[in-house]
């Protein structure tokens, strides 16, 4: 299973709203769906380094970040810890093992 996660921030920095979208790869052009539904083209918006992101600077104000471990994502990874919490119990895991996950955090001004 491939899902981009997108969590808005409020202008503390608190979660606002979180979207999760199923996506068949990790292009621009599948990114590009929640970017087009849910978030404004003012909006601050910070990525993880991944190189699909690249295309969507022409549209939007994307900052790229290293993860470090999570650490530059805190409240996103909080959401996945949470969700992930609540997939160990209604989901079995994939046959390969793993979940492949994408990260889009946006703060509106």
């Amino acid at each position: 299973m491939q899902s981009q996660f997108t969590v808005e921030l409020s202008d503390k920095h608190k979660i606002k709203r979180v979207y999760v979208k199923s996506i068949d790869n990790y292009s621009s052009k599948s990114l590009a769906p929640i970017f087009e539904e849910h978030i404004s083209t003012t909006a601050q918006i910070i990525t993880d380094k991944w190189r699909g992101y690249e295309p969507l600077k022409k549209s939007y104000n994307i900052e790229q970040k290293l993860s470090d471990e999570g650490k530059n994502f805190k409240e996103l990874h909080v959401v996945i810890m949470q969700l992930k919490s609540w997939l160990g119990l209604y989901q079995h895991i994939p046959e390969n093992g793993t979940y492949r996950l994408t990260f889009t955090c946006f703060v509106l001004e």
